[in-house]
C-alpha cells in the first residue's frame, strides 16, 4: 500500500503541474491579445470630419547659409511639387559668405511662380533662428 501511494503522488502533483501549467500559458497569451487588441483600436470613438473646402495659407521657411546651391535647389524644387492649393515658400540666404552660391539660389526661384520668394540678409543675428525670427517679424 505504501508503495502504491508513492507513484500516485507523483503522478497527482505532476498532473496538477500540467494543469497549472497550462492555465498561466493561457492567461498569459489571453494579456498579449488584449494588449495586441487594445492596440489596434482607435484613441479615439469620435469620427473626425474633415471639411476639404476649407485650406488655409501655410508658408514654409527654408534657411540657409552656405550650402551647397544645389542642396537647396533640390529642397525647392521638391517643395514645387507639393499638391496643396495655398501655399508659399520663403527661402531665406543669411550672413552667407559665398556670393556666387546664393546668386544661383535666387536665380532659380526667380523662374518658379510666384509663391516662392527669395530673401537675402547680409548680418542676422542668432544664426538660422534669428533668420527664422526676422521672416516672422517682417514678411
Amino acid at each position: 500500500m505504501m508503495v502504491g501511494l508513492c507513484v500516485a503522488i507523483p503522478q497527482a502533483l505532476g498532473g496538477f503541474i500540467y494543469a497549472l501549467s497550462l492555465a498561466v500559458i493561457v492567461v498569459v497569451f489571453a494579456c498579449a491579445a488584449a494588449r495586441v487588441i487594445a492596440a489596434m483600436r482607435p484613441f479615439s470613438s469620435v469620427p473626425v470630419i474633415f471639411d476639404n473646402s476649407y485650406r488655409p495659407k501655410v508658408s514654409v521657411l527654408v534657411t540657409s547659409k552656405d550650402e551647397p546651391a544645389s542642396v537647396v535647389i533640390s529642397s525647392i524644387e521638391s517643395l514645387s511639387r507639393l499638391d496643396y492649393p495655398n501655399y508659399e515658400v520663403i527661402v531665406i540666404n543669411s550672413n552667407s559668405t559665398d556670393v556666387q552660391n546664393y546668386v544661383q539660389i535666387a536665380r532659380y526661384i526667380q523662374s518658379l511662380p510666384s509663391n516662392f520668394r527669395f530673401v537675402h540678409l547680409d548680418k542676422v543675428h542668432g544664426f538660422k533662428a534669428g533668420a527664422l525670427n526676422y521672416l516672422n517679424h517682417h514678411c
